[in-house]
């Protein structure tokens, strides 16, 4: 119960910090590069994986991840918010790629096993790839790295 009212404090904060006027305008100039969505299309062990951020407000999404493990037959939901850190990076000086940083939290649910823990999220988007790390808040549960293609729309 503690852990559950961590993160929904945590979910809070972050929700509270998109929102207000000096959160928003630290990155003026960049914020016009954020998309409203972002399709990630990846692969764990073996198994085809997808997950969709949506934009709730800028700079704030909300994201939901299914990963299906195929040595336990098991499916895995996440659903959490994330905060987007837009930059814009000039690569060789005269080509523009946009960049983005981003971290936040969520809860995850498995199937089969009936675990549900709350999670943290760090991420990179770098042209059409992406890469995250996950980290559970629960016993025996390891860390994930995933990592893929990332479509913009």
């Amino acid at each position: 119960m503690r852990k559950f009212l961590l993160s929904a404090l945590f979910l809070i904060f972050l929700v509270a910090a998109g929102k207000t006027p000096v959160a928003a305008a630290d990155f003026p100039k960049d914020v016009h590069i954020l998309p409203s969505s972002f399709l990630n299309i990846y692969w764990v062990d073996e198994s085809f994986c997808m997950g969709l951020k949506q934009r709730l407000f800028t700079p704030v999404y909300a994201t939901v991840n299914l990963d299906f493990n195929r040595e336990a037959t098991d499916l895995t939901l996440s659903l959490g918010l994330v905060y987007v850190l837009p930059k814009e990076e000039w690569l060789f000086r005269c080509i523009p790629v946009n960049l983005y940083f981003y971290g936040g939290g969520g809860w995850q649910y498995t199937r089969n096993q009936g675990q549900h823990n709350s999670y943290l999220l760090l991420g990179v988007n770098y042209l059409f790839l992406f890469a995250e790390s996950v980290y559970p808040l629960g016993y025996e549960v390891e860390p994930q790295f995933r990592s893929g293609f990332s479509i913009r729309f």
